[in-house]
């Protein structure tokens, strides 16, 4: 995300073999949450938008419609 620092979650590899890279866990001040087209909660597994909040935000959006 754009508007988000370079590491918004982690994961940590192991030296197992994958299929998909997990999102991984939310660094610390931040919340991760997937949502459906309704802003809803998707559960684990179902694709949806990635929504991000917490203090690794940039500023300057909210009430900003040059920006948004």
């Amino acid at each position: 995300p754009t508007e988000n620092t370079v590491v918004t979650t982690s994961y940590e590899l192991t030296g197992d073999s994958i299929d998909r890279l997990p999102i991984g866990s939310p660094i610390a001040n931040t919340q991760v949450y997937i949502l459906d087209a309704y802003d809803h909660l998707c559960p684990i597994g179902v694709v949806g938008e990635l929504c991000i909040g917490g203090n690794s935000l940039a500023r300057g959006y909210l009430n900003n419609e040059e920006l948004t």
